[in-house]
Formats: C-alpha cells, sequence, structure tokens
C-alpha cells in the first residue's frame, strides 16, 4: 500500500483542564492577596508625595506674598476668602479665586487640595454632599486681631524665630476624634492656647489632621499624621496629638513657660 493512502490520525487537541485552571485561578488570587498590602502602601506614598507638593507651594508662596507686603504672612483668613458660612468655606471655590494667595499659587486650583481628603471626607455624612476646593488649613496665629495672644504673635515673618518648628500650613480633618472637637470649616486652624491643657477647658480646639498612615481600627481614633508645611518652608508629618506644639509660635511658648523655652 502507498504510504500516502495511510489514513491521517487526527492531531491530539491540547488545553488546559477544569481543574488546571481552577489551580491558576487560585495562585494568582494567592499573589493578589500578598501584593495588595504592598501596592496600597505604594499608593498611599504617592498621595503623601503629591500633598507634601502641595503644602511646599503654599509656604513658597506665602513667603512670597511676605515679601511683597513688608515682611507680613498672609493672613490667616484671607489666603482663601471668607465666606458667609464658614462651616463649608473649603466646598466654595470662589473663595479659593479670591484669595490672597491665588496669583501666587500661579492660579492651580489642584495645588488646593489633598486627594486622600477628597477620597474619605464622605464618611461624615453632614458634608458627604459637598465638594472639596481648599483641603488644607492655615495656622490661625497668623491673623490680625482677636486670636489668642496677638499682641505677642502677629503674624510677621521677623516673629518667626524658630521657622523650622513653626507649621504655617497643615490639614484638617472632615470628622472628629479624640485630638479635635471641630472639624474642617474655615481653613484657619486656632490650636488652642498652649497655656491650657488639651481639652482647652470646654473651648473648642482644632486639631490637625489624622487621616494620613492611620493605624486606628477606625478613622474617628484619629491615630494618624497631617502633613506640615513649616515656615521655613520644607513639610513633614506630625501626629494629630501634636498640634499645639507644631502650631505655637515660640514667642507664645516663652511667654506662657519662659523658663522652658
Amino acid at each position: 500500500m502507498n504510504r500516502c493512502d495511510k489514513r491521517r490520525r487526527s492531531p491530539r487537541l491540547s488545553g488546559f483542564t477544569l481543574l488546571e485552571l481552577l489551580v491558576v485561578m487560585a495562585i494568582i488570587a494567592l499573589l493578589m492577596t500578598l501584593l495588595a498590602p504592598g501596592l496600597s502602601s505604594v499608593r498611599e506614598s504617592a498621595q503623601m508625595v503629591r500633598c507634601k507638593r502641595n503644602l511646599s507651594s503654599l509656604a513658597a508662596a506665602s513667603m512670597l506674598y511676605a515679601g511683597d507686603h513688608r515682611g507680613e504672612f498672609p493672613c490667616a483668613f484671607e489666603w482663601v476668602e471668607r465666606s458667609r458660612d464658614a462651616s463649608v468655606a473649603w466646598s466654595n471655590f470662589q473663595n479659593v479665586a479670591h484669595g490672597s494667595l491665588w496669583p501666587y499659587m500661579g492660579e492651580e486650583a489642584g495645588a488646593y487640595v489633598c486627594h486622600v481628603f477628597a477620597r474619605i471626607y464622605t464618611v461624615n455624612p453632614s458634608v458627604a454632599h459637598l465638594t472639596p476646593h481648599a483641603t488644607y488649613v492655615m495656622n490661625e496665629y497668623f491673623r490680625r486681631g482677636g486670636w489668642i495672644d496677638t499682641d505677642v504673635f502677629t503674624g510677621r515673618r521677623s516673629q518667626v524665630l524658630r521657622p523650622a518648628s513653626l507649621g504655617l500650613f497643615a490639614e484638617e480633618n472632615p470628622y472628629l476624634t479624640r485630638n479635635n472637637r471641630f472639624i474642617i470649616n474655615n481653613l484657619a486652624l486656632g490650636p488652642g492656647s498652649y497655656a491650657n491643657p488639651a481639652s482647652d477647658q470646654g473651648h473648642i480646639v482644632d486639631g490637625l489632621g489624622s487621616f494620613h498612615r492611620d493605624r486606628g481600627r477606625t478613622l474617628y481614633e484619629g491615630d494618624g499624621y497631617s502633613n506640615v508645611a513649616f515656615a521655613d518652608g520644607h513639610v513633614g508629618a506630625r501626629h494629630a496629638s501634636q498640634t499645639k506644639e507644631t502650631m505655637t509660635p515660640l514667642l507664645v511658648k516663652r511667654r506662657h513657660f519662659p523658663g522652658r523655652y
């Protein structure tokens, strides 16, 4: 018989069995579980870097402003314009565009918003319907007329004795924790009198934000950090419990505790 007359055998079909597919899917699921914490950490670090860049820009803009205004930093209630309803000042874009730092920031709206804040503020149902346009706050000691110890510190650059240790801009929580008795509202952070205890004897006290690197079981524990732009321009992280120490000028500290500083 001619060799060419032999029947050709059908080629054997190749592929994965159901069991093999299930094994591959299980391996992929396991790898995703192992990699998820690392990816979350990388994403959080990237957001921190972006937030720090925004705060650094605000600090630099404030220094330029001071250079144009006889050494006076912008007022904490003017860097972003005050609205009639102070409780929603951060949700009004016009407040940002009419603030004293707007031209010094290159009119860049994105530099006023922390993306972590924009992601988590909706946990507070009273503000969940708002849209954040400014999520940073300025130290309320940089204010003319009416704040604690303004006769000692009035916000001039010459009065900042240790600029690397005085917070100029920071972040504030959109929800209450053990470290703050009032949420972000007028975009100025009032840390309370340095002479009083943490409770400030019943008075409203603002606290640094705690939504970065928060290790509490819930956000409301407030066991996290805020990015802080200091008066020398550098940006660092501070725990919410360090609010008064970080945001109180040295002149004020010396007034209350002259032997300590």
